[in-house]
C-alpha cells in the first residue's frame, strides 16, 4: 500500500504533500477538540471505512502517523501509495473541519470528490515521482533541496509572528493577539547615509560654545558637498534598494526602533516563502536562500575564534535554524544566498565590534557573488571599513503619515479579524490621536513606537489616556526591550561597589532618575541651549541621585559614567549629539517625564498649591511648556486643576488674547479636556468656585462664547481636537450649543470658528451633518460649512453618511459649497474612484473658482494619473479665466516640473499670456524649478525691461537678485 523508504530525503513535492496533510490533520483535531468530540485513531478508522471509496474497508489508522509526522520529524514521512485511501482520509479530516466532504451517511460526497480529486491526485503523483527519482538517483541535489526546504519551513515558523508580549502590557503576556509580520509590515524609504548633525542640534551646539566631533570638523569642502548632495537625494523604497545591483553589498542604518531587525526578518521571511505574495520590488531576489546572522550571538566570547561559516553550522546542529555545512558552502560558493548580518550596534565592546566588522567585510570579499546586508544604528558605526569594501550605506527614514495610517488599519484588522466594527473603532481612535496630537504624531513615525502605540491602544483611549501610553512605552524601552526582546547584557561593572550601585537602580528608581534629568532639561526650554544637557551636568545629576542613597562618592562617580555610556550606546531615550550634549530622542518622553517629576513634588507635599500654580502660570506663556502642563493636568488633584483653570482665565481676561487667537483660553480648554472627572454641575454658594472644576468648566464656556462675540475674526483650530474628547454628558456642550443657537451667531461667524467648535462638540456624525445643512442659512455659509466639513472629515471620515453628505454637496447650487466639498473629497476620500471622477468633472464647472479648486485637488491627490496631467496642461492655455491658468501653471511646476512639455509651457506663458498676473506666476515658477537653464535666465532678464507691466518687471528683478546675484549683467540690470 505504501513506500517504506522513509530514510530518503524530502524533495519539494513530498514536502508540500506532507505539510498539506499535517495542516489538514491539525485543523481537524482542533475543531473536534473545541466541539468536545474525539479524533482518535479508532474514530478515524471507522469514518474512513464508511467512506465508500475502494480499498478503505481494511483501513488501519496507524499509517496516518507516517503520512503526517510531527513537524520536527519530516524524515519520518512516508508517501501514501493508494490514492483512494488518501482521499478517504482527506475527506474525513475535511468534514471534521466543517467542509461538506461527507454526506449524511458518512460516505464521500461526490461533488466534493469531483472537486478535490484532481488536486490531491496531482500532489500524490508529484510526491510519488519525486520519491522514485530520489530513490533511483540518491543524488546530493535532492538532499540539498530537502534540507533547504526543511530550513525554509523552520524560518517561516520562527519569524512569522511578532513578539507582542514584550511590547504590550506586561499583565497581558501570553494573551496578546496573534499578528503576523506579513500582515502589518510597512517598508520604509531610505536615503544615502551621511554622518551629520541636524541643523537644530548644530545651532544649539554653537549657542553654548561647544564643538562637534573632530571627525565632523575635519571634513573637506569636497566631502561636505558630496554629503549635501546625498541629503538632497530622492528617498527610495528600501526593498527596492535591497534588490538593486547596488544593494549587493549594503549597510542599512537607522535610529533606535527604526525597524532594522524587523526589516531583516521580513526580507528573510519573504525569501523563505512566508508571504502570501512576493513583493514585486523583491522579485529580482526570488530563488535566493536567506541566511540571518544575529550578531549579538556571534559576538559571544566563545565564537570570537571561529568563522562565520562555523557559527552558521552550529545554528543548524543545535537550533535547526541553519543548513548542513555542505549545503551552506554550496549556496555561498554559487552566490545563491542572501546573508543578513543584523545588529552590529548590539555588540557593546568597540574592539569586538571592529573585529566583527572586519570579518563581515572579509566574508563578503570571499563570497563575491553573495548578497550581503548589514544593519546597525548610527551610534558607534564606523563607515570607513565598509566604504573601503564597496558597501553602499543607506539610512532608514521615518514612516510617512500615509504609511502610519496604513499600518494602523492593518494592525487592528489583524488583531480583530472576526470583529471588523471593533477594529474600525480602534483604528479611528488611534488615527484621530495621530492626526491631532503633536506628541503622538511624533512617536508614530518610529516603527517600534508606533507598534507600542497600537498594542497598548487596544486597551487605552488615546489621547485622553496618553500618559499611561507614554509610561508603558518608557517601561518597554528602558526595562524590557534590550533584555527581553534583544537578550542583550551590558558589560560587567569594574568593581563590586559599582555593581551594587547599579543594581540599586531598580525600575522605579531608574524612572525617578529619568524624571529628574527630564525636569532639568525642560527648565532649559527657551534658552539658547534648548532642551539639551551637558555631559558634566548629566553625570552630576546621576552622581547626586546615587549619593542620596548612601552610595560612596567614588563608586557613584564610576556608576554615573557607566550609566551615561549605557544611555549613549543604547539610546532609546537619551542620545548623544556631539560636543558633550545629550538630548531625548523624542521630546514627548522629555515632556512626560518632566510632568511626572513635577506631579511627584506636589504629591509628596514638597510644593503647596499656590507654589505649583504660580510655577505653571509663569510657564503658560511658553509653548514649549504646554504639553507638560497638559500631562500634569490629568494627574493633578481636582482643586489644583480648578485653581490652574481660574488663573488661566484670569490671564485671558487681562488681555492675553490677540486679534486672531486667544492662547490662554485655548490652553484652558485643553487643560479642562485632560481632567478625568469634571463632576456634577456646580451649585453656586456650595463651595469656592475657584476650586471647583465644574464651576471652572462653566467659566471656560462663558469665556469662549464672550470671546467669540467680541472677536469675529477669532480662529481656534488648536481647541477643536480637545473639544472632541469630552464625554457625552458634559454639561459644557449643552451650554455652548444653547448660546450658539440662541445668539444667531451664524450671521457673524466670519471664519466659521463658532461653527467648527459646534461641530467638534457634536456627539456623533449625524449631529454635525445637521449643523452642516443649517450652515446654508448663514450669512457666511461657505466659511461655516467648510469649517464643519473639516471636522466631519477629521473625526468621521469612515462613516458612509458623512461621505454621502460631502459628495452630494459637490452639486449644490452654491458654488462656495461645491468648492469646499471638492477640497474635502480630495483630502479624505481620494482613494475612491467616484471621487476622482467627480473632481475631474468639476474642472469644467461654470464657476472659475470651482475649477481652480478642482485643478489644485487633482494635482495634489492624483498627480500620477496621465489624464490629470493632460487636464492641467490643457487648462494653462485653454481656460478663459486668468486665475484658473495661474493655478494650472503652479500645479504643473509643483507636480510635473521634470517633464519637458511643462518647461516649454511655462516658458511660453512668460511672453504670450495676455494677463500680467499669469506672466508673474510663470516667471516665479521658472526661477523656482529651472533656474539652472540658460534660457530661463535669458527670459527673466528680458522681462525686466521688455514687459509692459510694472509688477512683472518687479518680479523679474527680484528673481534676478535672488537666483543669479553673482552674474555681472544682473548687477548692471538691477543698478540701471
Amino acid at each position: 500500500m505504501e513506500s517504506t523508504s522513509s530514510a530518503l530525503p524530502l524533495g519539494a513535492g513530498c514536502e508540500v504533500l506532507r505539510v498539506r496533510l499535517r495542516e489538514l490533520r491539525d485543523r481537524a483535531g482542533q475543531v473536534r477538540k473545541q466541539a468536545g468530540s474525539s479524533s482518535s485513531l479508532d474514530t478515524l478508522e471507522t469514518a474512513v471505512r464508511r467512506s465508500g471509496l475502494p480499498g478503505t474497508t481494511t483501513f488501519r489508522g496507524q499509517r496516518v502517523s507516517s503520512w503526517a509526522p510531527p513537524l520536527d520529524r519530516p524524515e519520518k514521512f512516508v508517501v501514501p501509495q493508494d490514492g483512494d485511501v488518501l482521499l478517504a482520509v482527506v475527506a474525513v479530516w475535511s468534514a471534521w473541519s466543517g467542509r461538506p466532504a461527507l454526506d449524511g451517511q458518512g460516505r464521500v460526497d461526490q461533488r466534493w470528490l469531483k472537486a478535490a480529486r484532481p488536486e490531491w491526485d496531482r500532489l500524490l503523483g508529484d510526491a510519488q515521482k519525486e520519491r522514485a527519482v530520489s530513490r533511483e538517483r540518491g543524488d546530493e541535489q535532492a538532499r540539498a533541496r530537502a534540507a533547504i526546504t526543511v530550513y525554509l519551513g523552520r524560518v517561516r515558523e520562527v519569524h512569522r509572528r511578532l513578539n507582542l508580549d514584550v511590547l504590550g502590557p506586561s499583565g497581558l503576556a501570553g494573551e496578546q493577539p496573534v499578528i503576523e509580520l506579513r500582515q502589518v509590515f510597512m517598508p520604509q524609504a531610505c536615503r544615502p547615509f551621511v554622518p551629520h548633525l541636524e541643523e537644530g542640534v548644530r545651532r544649539r551646539l554653537v549657542a553654548v560654545g561647544e564643538l562637534v566631533d573632530d571627525e565632523e570638523l575635519s571634513r573637506s569642502a569636497r566631502e561636505l558637498g558630496r554629503e549635501e548632495a546625498a541629503r538632497q537625494a530622492v528617498a527610495q523604497p528600501v526593498l527596492s534598494v535591497l534588490a538593486q545591483e547596488t544593494g549587493r553589498r549594503l549597510v542599512v542604518l537607522g535610529d533606535p526602533g527604526a525597524g532594522k531587525s524587523t526589516l531583516a526578518k521580513y526580507l528573510t521571511l519573504a525569501l523563505a516563502g512566508g508571504l502570501s505574495d512576493m513583493p514585486s520590488s523583491l522579485e529580482p531576489l526570488a530563488g535566493l536562500v536567506p541566511v540571518l546572522v544575529e550578531l549579538r550571538q556571534y559576538a559571544q566570547p566563545h565564537w570570537r575564534e571561529h568563522t562565520i561559516e562555523e557559527f552558521l553550522d552550529h545554528l543548524h546542529v543545535q537550533e535547526r535554524m541553519g543548513l548542513p555545512r555542505p549545503v551552506l558552502d554550496g549556496l555561498l560558493e554559487s552566490g545563491r544566498a542572501v546573508v543578513v548580518f543584523d545588529g552590529l550596534d548590539e555588540i557593546f565592546d568597540p574592539a569586538v565590534r571592529a573585529q566583527t566588522t572586519r570579518r563581515i567585510t572579509a566574508f563578503s570579499a570571499h563570497y563575491r557573488q553573495v548578497r550581503t546586508v548589514v544593519t546597525s544604528r548610527e551610534y558607534g558605526y564606523r563607515s570607513h571599513e565598509f566604504a573601503t569594501n564597496n558597501f553602499d550605506q543607506v539610512m532608514l527614514q521615518n514612516l510617512d503619515p500615509g504609511q502610519v495610517e496604513t499600518f494602523i488599519r492593518r494592525w487592528y484588522a489583524a488583531a480583530h479579524p472576526e470583529k471588523p466594527q471593533l477594529a474600525g473603532q480602534l483604528t479611528e481612535r488611534l488615527l484621530s490621536a495621530v492626526r491631532t496630537v503633536r506628541p503622538v504624531a511624533e512617536l508614530a513615525g518610529n516603527p517600534l513606537l508606533l507598534t507600542i502605540l497600537a498594542a497598548i491602544g487596544m486597551g487605552r483611549t488615546i489621547p485622553r489616556e496618553r500618559r499611561e501610553v507614554y509610561a508603558h512605552a518608557i517601561d518597554v524601552l528602558v526595562e524590557r526591550w534590550d533584555k527581553d526582546a534583544k537578550f542583550l547584557t551590558p558589560p560587567a561593572p569594574p568593581t563590586s561597589d559599582v555593581a551594587h550601585a547599579l543594581e540599586g537602580l531598580t525600575a522605579g528608581r531608574r524612572l525617578k532618575l529619568l524624571e529628574r534629568i527630564a525636569r532639568a532639561m525642560q527648565e532649559g526650554a527657551g534658552k539658547p541651549a534648548g532642551t539639551f544637557i551637558h555631559h558634566d551636568d548629566l553625570t552630576g545629576i546621576i552622581r547626586t541621585f546615587l549619593t542620596e542613597s548612601n552610595i560612596a562618592p567614588p563608586a557613584a562617580d564610576v556608576a554615573a559614567g557607566i550609566m551615561v555610556e549605557h544611555l549613549r550606546s543604547r539610546n532609546f531615550l537619551l542620545a548623544h549629539y556631539g560636543g558633550g550634549l545629550y538630548g531625548f530622542v523624542h521630546r514627548t518622553f522629555l515632556e512626560y517625564l518632566a510632568a511626572t517629576d513635577l506631579l511627584r513634588r506636589r504629591e509628596e507635599e514638597e510644593w503647596t498649591r499656590d507654589h505649583l500654580i504660580d510655577l505653571l502660570t509663569r510657564q503658560a506663556h511658553d509653548p514649549d511648556w504646554h504639553e507638560v502642563l497638559l500631562l500634569m493636568a490629568g494627574g493633578l488633584r481636582q482643586r489644583d486643576v480648578a485653581a490652574l483653570l481660574t488663573r488661566l482665565l484670569q490671564l485671558h481676561r487681562q488681555g492675553a488674547s490677540r486679534f486672531f487667537e486667544a492662547p490662554m483660553l485655548v490652553l484652558a480648554i485643553k487643560v479642562l479636556a485632560e481632567t478625568a472627572d469634571i463632576g456634577a454641575p456646580f451649585v453656586p454658594g456650595t463651595s469656592d468656585p475657584r476650586l471647583s472644576v465644574a464651576a471652572q468648566s462653566d467659566a471656560v464656556i462663558d469665556a469662549l462664547t464672550m470671546t467669540l462675540q467680541e472677536l469675529f475674526l477669532l480662529r481656534l483650530p488648536d481647541a477643536l481636537p480637545a473639544l472632541g474628547t469630552f464625554g457625552h454628558f458634559w454639561s459644557g456642550r449643552d451650554r455652548y450649543m444653547r448660546w450658539y443657537q440662541a445668539q444667531g451667531v451664524i450671521r457673524y461667524d466670519i471664519f466659521g470658528t463658532a461653527s467648527a467648535l459646534a461641530a467638534a462638540l457634536s456627539r456623533n456624525a449625524r449631529e454635525a451633518i445637521v449643523l452642516f445643512h443649517a450652515s446654508r442659512l448663514g450669512g457666511n455659509s461657505e466659511a461655516q460649512g467648510g469649517a464643519i466639513l473639516a471636522v466631519l472629515g477629521e473625526r468621521w471620515s469612515d462613516r458612509s453618511e458623512v461621505f454621502d453628505t460631502v459628495l452630494h454637496a459637490t452639486t449644490d447650487d452654491n458654488p462656495g459649497f461645491r468648492r469646499i466639498a471638492l477640497a474635502a473629497l480630495g483630502k479624505w476620500w481620494s482613494d475612491r474612484p467616484e471621487v476622482f471622477d467627480t473632481v475631474l468633472h468639476a474642472t469644467t464647472d461654470d464657476d472659475p473658482d470651482t475649477r481652480r479648486v478642482a485643478l489644485a485637488a487633482l494635482g495634489e491627490w492624483w498627480s500620477d494619473c496621465p489624464e490629470v496631467f493632460d487636464t492641467v496642461l490643457h487648462a494653462t492655455t485653454a481656460d478663459e479665466d486668468a486665475d484658473v491658468r495661474h493655478t494650472a501653471l503652479a500645479a504643473l511646476g509643483e507636480r510635473w516640473h521634470d517633464r519637458s512639455e511643462v518647461f516649454d509651457t511655462v516658458l511660453h506663458a512668460t511672453t504670450t499670456d495676455d494677463n500680467p498676473d499669469t506672466r508673474r506666476v510663470a516667471l516665479v515658477a521658472l526661477g523656482k524649478w529651472w533656474d539652472d537653464r540658460p534660457e530661463v535666465f535669458d527670459a527673466v532678464l528680458h522681462a525686466t525691461t521688455a514687459d509692459e507691466d510694472a509688477g512683472v518687471r518687479r518680479i523679474a528683478l527680484a528673481a534676478l537678485g535672488e537666483r543669479w546675484s553673482d552674474r555681472s549683467e544682473v548687477f548692471d540690470t538691477v543698478l540701471h
